[in-house]
């Protein structure tokens, strides 16, 4: 689709966590955006917080109304390869936040200037992916100790043991 980069980001379920982001942008972009937690001034993930929502963004558009921060994100982005893109932002049922941008160092790529016929698809991309990350770190996680397999297990043993004793409380009567 003629975007040679790509990012996803989230945030993680703490807030004040570093945000994972997994792309093939430079790791010197990366490790600079992360640091000072420029994410938190990034206009393409501001507008994404807002809403469930596809946009195109890009230096060369006009951004007069951004405030200086927000404008410097972008000029800082181009040094990198990164000047214009389109983000898929999602919102799932428990409220975490997470985009799939895909970007390119050309000031309008021709995929933009088709976007409706690519947004559909792009966004079951945007989706798919979310759903396969979210799933992939659920394996990794610890909740109050133990390992998110064991606490399914445990979780699964406990819905047994209520509709056991629920049963059993059915049957008495």
């Amino acid at each position: 689709m003629e975007f040679p980069l790509f990012a996803y980001f989230t945030y993680p379920p703490a807030f004040s966590d570093t945000p994972l982001v997994i792309s093939n942008y430079p790791s010197s972009w990366t490790s600079n955006y992360l640091q000072p937690r420029y994410h938190s001034g990034d206009p393409v993930i501001l507008r994404g917080l807002r809403g469930w929502d596809t946009f195109d963004w890009g230096l060369d558009r006009d951004h007069r109304y951004l405030p200086a921060s927000q404008q410097e994100v972008l000029e800082n982005a181009v040094q990198f390869g990164i000047r214009c893109g389109l983000t898929m932002s999602m919102h799932d049922h428990r409220g975490r936040f997470a985009a799939l941008t895909f970007a390119s160092d050309e000031a309008r790529p021709p995929v933009l200037r088709s976007l409706e016929c690519y947004e559909k698809a792009l966004q079951l991309v945007a989706i798919n992916f979310h759903i396969h990350v979210r799933r992939r770190l659920a394996g990794n996680c610890v909740v109050d100790g133990a390992k998110t397999r064991e606490f399914e297990a445990l979780k699964w043993a406990a819905r047994r043991g209520i509709s056991a004793r629920s049963s059993a409380s059915r049957n008495a009567q």
